[in-house]
């Protein structure tokens, strides 16, 4: 099932349009992402290849894992806010929803080579890391019911699960819409998502943590995370399983 996110032709070049206008940025996260997609559209043109969702997804994928496969570690420079790599998660995030579905059903397992080991990496780094649970809020929602057995989309997806309880708000609320959309667009022909049972087993389970805790009174979180809890329950209240 396509996500209800997905955007069209025109509405992905206008968003690029915009990114095109910060080639003279004094930010550098916007100058990095113009630069690099300036550079992008210059080697389509080169190659004389329209410049279609899936030639821009095609041309960032393989930029991202050439990045990756460069540096054995990423440092703190590479993660940077003018880096690359962050301006190519960037693009990639905004791009993704306008890639057809049998692409990205077809390209999964090189997407999750490449992505999902960044969670851990990138865990230090708000921006970046919104941008990869962007990436992947937009590639759920068109994957097969079988798919949905690969062990690291799994791990993915606990990974955004742990992360819609973070203590920072930005990649809190990141994960929590995240959540809200993969949950929301269950795999034709499921009625209800394959990861919903799991999803309520880990909240209702860092709910009684918090009652444990505020009964001995080691509260220190306690509370901020029972709302955070109680604010994915909201957002999720219409798939949330019923048995």
């Amino acid at each position: 099932m396509a996500s209800s996110s997905s955007l069209t032709s025109h509405e992905l070049e206008s968003q690029l349009d915009k990114i095109r206008c910060n080639m003279d940025s004094g930010v550098p996260s916007q100058k990095a992402q113009a630069v690099l997609l300036n550079a992008l559209e210059s080697t389509l043109a080169q190659q004389a290849t329209a410049r279609t969702p899936v030639a821009y997804f095609a041309a960032l994928f393989t930029t991202l894992d050439g990045v990756i496969k460069r540096e054995a570690t990423l440092s703190e420079a590479s993660l940077s806010e003018g880096a690359i790599l962050p301006a190519t998660l960037y693009l990639l995030a905004v791009v993704v929803p306008s890639v057809p579905t049998t692409v990205l059903r077809s390209q999964l397992n090189p997407l999750l080579d490449v992505l999902a080991p960044l969670f851990p990496t990138l865990a230090p780094h708000p921006a970046p890391l919104s941008h990869l649970i962007a990436i992947f809020a937009s590639v759920f929602p068109h994957l097969e019911a079988a798919q949905f057995s690969t062990p690291r989309l799994r791990q993915s997806f606990v990974s955004i699960l742990e992360l819609a309880l973070d203590t920072r708000h930005k990649v809190r609320r990141k994960a929590q819409d995240a959540l809200k959309e993969i949950l929301g667009t269950p795999p034709t022909p499921m009625v209800r998502h394959p990861y919903i049972e799991q999803t309520a087993s880990y909240i209702l389970g860092v709910l009684e943590a918090v009652e444990n805790r505020s009964i001995s009174k080691k509260i220190d979180g306690a509370v901020d995370t029972g709302v955070w809890c109680c604010g994915i329950l909201l957002s999720i209240s219409d798939v949330w399983p019923q048995d």
